[in-house]
């Protein structure tokens, strides 16, 4: 589980919020078979889809490769991820 700390009195001041992602192993391999899925799925799309005349369809971030290794798709989330959430009240 995460955290959420109040880092200042002024209620208009943002918490710090940590919502400690990878904690548990099982949230990489998550991760793992997400990208896997949805970005080698997008990719392999593109691949049998012609881009509209003047454009190019290419994998920028991670590469195949990357997602195809194991241990570099690894090293890949564990730099890459970012803590993405909204605040509502």
């Amino acid at each position: 589980s995460g955290t959420i700390k109040i880092q200042n009195p002024n209620p208009l001041k943002i918490a710090l919020a940590d919502v400690n992602y990878l904690s548990d192993p099982a949230d990489l391999e998550s991760f793992k078979a997400a990208i896997r899925q949805v970005v080698l799925g997008l990719d392999d799309y593109f691949e049998a889809h012609e881009a509209p005349a003047g454009n190019h369809w290419s994998l920028l971030t991670p590469s195949r490769e990357v997602i195809e290794d194991d241990e570099e798709l690894t090293e890949f989330i564990k730099t890459a991820i970012e803590q993405a959430h909204h605040w509502s009240g």
